[in-house]
């Protein structure tokens, strides 16, 4: 099971095993390039470590809002 879903206002691909949630699961943080989370191939990637057991969190890390940056010193 794959959805775009929002956590604090940024686009997350989550994807799930299909036994969630009545077996244990490994959660994997997948972390993108600039191609972002609407990418297929990223998505693609996601599903396929998700049918190998794992619940997939795919945030989009190019669009943070301003809150979350790094202020320059």
């Amino acid at each position: 099971m794959q959805e775009m879903t929002k956590f604090d206002d940024i686009d997350t691909y989550v994807t799930k095993p299909a036994d969630y949630p009545h077996s244990p699961n490994k959660l994997l943080l997948l972390l993108t390039g600039g191609t972002g989370v609407h990418s297929t191939n990223n998505q693609l990637q996601a599903d396929k470590y998700a049918e190998e057991g794992f619940l997939v969190v795919m945030p989009d890390q190019c669009a943070l809002p301003s809150h979350l940056l790094p202020i320059p010193s």
